[in-house]
C-alpha cells in the first residue's frame, strides 16, 4: 500500500521533491492516526477528569484537525506539496498551542513539548533554513504569551485537570515522545530506501555506459578497455589471448524483409547464443551493426580457437522462429592472437577483422555472388 502511495505521489510532484514528498505523506497518514487515537481518549477518558464544556470543546478541536490532517493528504496525493507542507506545520503549530492554552499555558503546561513538533517537521520536510525560522517564530510566540499572561494582559484558562496533574503531563510526553520517534523512523527508513534507489540506477547507469542496450552484451568501448587489459596482462604473465571477430551473413535481408523488430530479435538471439557457448572469463562484445567480437584470455592452443569457431557457427546457424517464420543465419569467423601474430593491441584487433572479411568474401565466391 505505501509503496503505490509512494509512486503515485512521485509521479505527481516529481522526483525532486521525492524525498521530502513521501515524509510528508508518511508524517500526515501518522497525524491522521494519532489523532484518531487522540479523540477517542477525550471520548472515552478524558471525561473522567474533565467538565463536559472543556471536553466538548476539545473534541471539536480534535475533530477539526482530522478533517484538515485528511483534506492536506488528499491535496498532496494531488500534487501541492508546499500547500500541504505549509497546512501541516500551521496544524502542527496550532495544535501544540491549543494543548498549551488548554493546559493552563506557558511556561507550567506540560504540552510545552510539543513545540518541538514544528521545528521538526519544518527542518524535515522544508529544509533547515524555513526550520530555524520557524523555531525562532515559535519560541518568540511561546515568549509572548507568557509575557502577557505574566502582566495580566492574557487570561488563560485554568489546568482543566487539578486532579492528576502528574498523569497529564506522563500522557502529554509519551504522545509529543512517540511522533518525534515515529518522524525520525520513517526519515530514516524513506532516506535508507532513497540511497538504495540511487545505488541501483547507479548501477543502471555504469552499466548502460558499458554494455549494449540491445543485446545486453558489453559495448564497443568497454571491449576496447578490457583488449587492453587483456594485453597487459599477456606481456605481465606470458601467455596470449585471442580475438575473434564474427559478423553475420546477409543480414541486411532479414531487416529489409521482416523489419527491424526481426532484426533485433536476432541480434538478441544470437548474443545468448555466443555468451552461452563461452567460457565466463571470455568477453562476447557486441561492436556494432551484426558484428561482434570476443576475448578469449586465456588461449592455450590456436587449435582450440579453430574448434571453438565450429561451435559458435553451429550455434548462431540453429532455426528460430520469429513473428511465425522460421528463420536461419550464418557468420563469418577471423581470427587473430596476441603477442603472436602482433604485439600492437589496436593492430591485433584490425588483423581479426580482416580475415573476417576474407572469409565472407571466400563464402560469397562459393555462393556465386558479387
Amino acid at each position: 500500500m505505501f509503496s503505490r502511495l509512494y509512486k503515485h505521489l512521485e509521479r505527481h510532484i516529481g522526483p525532486d521533491r521525492a524525498f521530502r514528498g513521501k515524509l510528508l505523506l508518511s508524517i500526515l497518514l501518522t497525524l491522521n492516526g494519532l489523532n484518531a487515537a487522540i479523540f477517542g481518549y477525550f471520548w472515552f477518558v478524558a471525561g473522567l477528569q474533565m467538565d463536559g464544556a472543556a471536553r466538548h470543546w476539545a473534541l471539536q478541536l480534535i475533530g477539526g484537525a482530522e478533517v484538515f490532517y485528511f483534506a492536506l493528504l488528499v491535496a498532496l496525493l494531488r500534487g501541492y506539496f508546499h500547500t500541504a507542507a505549509a497546512g501541516s506545520l500551521v496544524a502542527v503549530s496550532g495544535a501544540a498551542v491549543s494543548a498549551i492554552i488548554l493546559t493552563g499555558g506557558a511556561p507550567g503546561s506540560p504540552a510545552l513539548p510539543f513545540l518541538l513538533l514544528p521545528a521538526i517537521l519544518s527542518f524535515c520536510i522544508l529544509g533547515p533554513r524555513i526550520g530555524v525560522l520557524v523555531s525562532i517564530v515559535v519560541a518568540a510566540l511561546c515568549g509572548l504569551q507568557w509575557y502577557l499572561s505574566a502582566h495580566g494582559l492574557l487570561h488563560l484558562p485554568e489546568r482543566q485537570s487539578q486532579r492528576n496533574p502528574v498523569m497529564d503531563a506522563l500522557l502529554i510526553n509519551t504522545l509529543n515522545y512517540l511522533v518525534i520517534i515515529i518522524v525520525l523512523f520513517m526519515y530514516e527508513q524513506i532516506s535508507v530506501r532513497l540511497r538504495r534507489e540511487r545505488d541501483a540506477e547507479r548501477q543502471r547507469l555504469a552499466h548502460f555506459a558499458t554494455h549494449d542496450d540491445l543485446t545486453g552484451l558489453a559495448n564497443r568501448r568497454y571491449f576496447s578497455q578490457r583488449l587492453h587489459e587483456a594485453c597487459a596482462q599477456c606481456a605481465r604473465d606470458g601467455h596470449q589471448i585471442a580475438i575473434i571477430y564474427i559478423d553475420l551473413n546477409d543480414f541486411k535481408h532479414i531487416n529489409d524483409s521482416l523489419g527491424h523488430e526481426a532484426g533485433d530479435r536476432t541480434l538478441q538471439l544470437v548474443a545468448q547464443r555466443l555468451a552461452g557457448t563461452l567460457r565466463t572469463q571470455d568477453l562476447v562484445a557486441r561492436i556494432g551493426g551484426d558484428e561482434f567480437a570476443i576475448i578469449i584470455n586465456p588461449c592455450n592452443a590456436r587449435g582450440e580457437i579453430t574448434d571453438l569457431c565450429l561451435r559458435l557457427q553451429s550455434s548462431v546457424s540453429e532455426p528460430f522462429a520469429i513473428g511465425g517464420s522460421q528463420l536461419a543465419i550464418s557468420a563469418s569467423f577471423g581470427t587473430a592472437f596476441y603477442p603472436g601474430e602482433s604485439s600492437n593491441v589496436d593492430q591485433v584487433l584490425k588483423m581479426a577483422d580482416i580475415e573476417m572479411y576474407a572469409a565472407k568474401q571466400r563464402k560469397r565466391q562459393v555462393n556465386g555472388q558479387p
